[in-house]
């Protein structure tokens, strides 16, 4: 959008668990087992580390530096938090313990102390945060990859959407680009089974842990 200027273009942008601003898994720590080959190889210096491996990247500097919520696109964040009891992480952002994947230090690609709990977040955006979304990834029982096929976050992410548009072109963001879908509905064909409201979403279904938590981050 940044570099197209297509604001204009893209009436409401919802941006599900994205790094906004940086990752976890790039501390050179040698309790980071995200550096190991087989774990991806995400070492200090590795291209994904490169742009987001610190809240400072030249990547995430140049664009965040530009404005986060750049109107007149409308802009909606969903996003995990953690939990203690029943433990519910998010291997992306937190240090702590997320389905089977344990945590790794608070650190950025130069070994700082960095906390990137609210990495998802973007200024001037509303905010929805979850927990137990580790039910939805039936491999790794993991929150970062369960909020991707949550009926939470899609139906908080439709009703978004349809709120702010007609015909409605969803733009989904997700850490990685090889989640990234985009889907097409018409308002009026949208399923009427999903929640039309975000009180509405509080006691759907599956949602039984989901708590709304709406607010506008500065």
């Amino acid at each position: 959008m940044l570099q197209d200027d297509a604001y204009r273009q893209v009436r409401a942008l919802v941006a599900i668990d994205g790094p906004n601003h940086g990752i976890i898994n790039c501390s050179p720590s040698p309790l980071n087992f995200w550096q190991q080959p087989s774990s991806g190889g995400f070492t200090p210096n590795s291209a994904v580390c490169d742009e987001y491996g610190s809240d400072q990247t030249q990547l995430l500097a140049t664009l965040n530096a530009a404005g986060e919520t750049a109107g007149p696109t409308r802009y909606l964040v969903i996003r995990n938090v953690f939990r203690a009891s029943p433990e519910s992480g998010d291997f992306v952002y937190l240090p702590s313990q997320d389905g089977v994947l344990p945590g790794v230090p608070a650190q950025d690609r130069y070994g700082n102390a960095h906390d990137f709990s609210a990495s998802a977040l973007l200024a001037g955006a509303p905010s929805i945060d979850l927990v137990g979304q580790g039910q939805y990834d039936p491999i790794l029982q993991s929150a970062h990859l369960g909020i991707l096929n949550s009926p939470n976050a899609w139906g908080a992410a439709l009703q978004f959407a349809a709120s702010n548009c007609d015909t409605l072109m969803l733009t989904v963001q997700v850490a990685d680009s090889r989640y990234r879908k985009f889907l097409n509905y018409d308002r009026d064909a949208i399923d009427p089974r999903l929640p039309r409201s975000l009180k509405e979403i509080g006691g759907h279904g599956a949602a039984a842990d989901f708590k709304p938590s709406i607010r506008r981050s500065r």
